[in-house]
This record gives C-alpha cells, structure tokens and sequence, in this order.
C-alpha cells in the first residue's frame, strides 16, 4: 500500500488554490496540476508499506499527539529546484509554518523509528500546485510566477490524517486510513 501522511485543505481554500492554478496555466505548457479535491499538505510521504505494518504505524502516529491545533495562510509562489529548472510548482505556508515543522519532525521521528527511510530534503513548507512536464513558454510562466500575488484565507489545522494513494489512469486517488485530532 502506497501511504502518506498529509494536512487536508479547507473547500474554499482549495477553490482559491484552483483559480490560481488556472492563472497559471498556458496552453503551450505542460504542467500536470494537482486536481482540486486532492490538494493537501504533505507531512510525510511513507512509500510502499506493507498491509500488515498498517496497525502498528497507526499507533505509532498517535506519538506525534497531543499537538495544538493552529492556524495556517497560504501566500507566495514559488518552484522547486528553481527558476532555471522548474519541476514543481508550489505555494509557500505563509502563517503556521513553524508549528508545521515541529509537527513534521515528530512525525519524521516516528517514522524513521518503524523503518521508513528518513527524508534528505530539509522541510520546506509548501503545498504543490503541479509538476512541470514542459515549458514552451517559460519567460511567461517566470514571469507568472514572480509576478503573481497570492494569498488564502486563513484556516485552522485542527487533524493530519494517514492516507491511501491508489494510482490510476486518472491519476491518484487518496482514501484516508486514519485521522488524528489534537488531543
């Protein structure tokens, strides 16, 4: 089973997200952009992990418990590796991102505890809004992106929850395993 562990985003703050995307967009680029009812915020992606591992992990995640709930702000657009390279395009956590990464290093911990491997990558918080496939039009779609303001409403994080990701032919399709709440 393919799982992850991700915050979910609010409707209204995914329809905002959907339009900015659409801002976004050129026909002449090819971005494959993160459908709207699957937007979230990646704590940890696990990877293939067997069924009979699933009980014990999602013990084991309630070990990142009690956490406060917080409020969170999406602002800023921006790609990773960079400008000159463009694979992913993402929108930066604005207001939250510090307790983000508290929650995400305990989560890690957990984690790297039960065998999965530990993530390289410092964290940066981020939400991403698509994968570039190819850019025809890449002076537009630099300038978009620096010259785009952005910013969603605020909204609580109240849950995180363990999910499912079924690749198909439509792309992924995510099934939440498990949810937990701040205790």
């Amino acid at each position: 089973m393919r799982l992850f562990i991700a915050i979910e985003i609010p409707r209204g703050v995914r329809e905002q997200v959907a339009a900015l995307q659409q801002q976004l967009n050129h026909p002449f680029n090819k971005i494959r952009w993160v459908q709207s009812e699957s937007i979230h915020i990646t704590l940890k992606f696990l990877g293939e992990t067997k069924p009979e591992l699933i009980p014990e992990l999602k013990q084991a995640i309630k070990g990142a418990l009690p956490f406060v709930p917080f409020k969170m702000s999406l602002q800023q657009l921006g790609v990773f590796p960079d400008l000159h390279f463009p694979q992913v395009v993402w929108c930066g956590i604005h207001e939250g991102g510090g307790l983000l990464k508290n929650l995400v290093e305990r989560i890690e911990s957990i984690a790297e505890s039960l065998g999965f491997e530990e993530e390289k990558r410092s964290f940066h918080p981020h939400l991403t809004l698509g994968r570039v496939k190819f850019l025809k039009e890449k002076n537009w779609f630099i300038q978009k992106i620096t010259g785009t303001r952005f910013a969603t409403e605020e909204f609580e994080v109240d849950h995180f929850n363990l999910f499912q990701s079924e690749l198909g032919e439509a792309g992924a399709k995510y099934s939440i395993l498990e949810t937990y709440p701040p205790i």
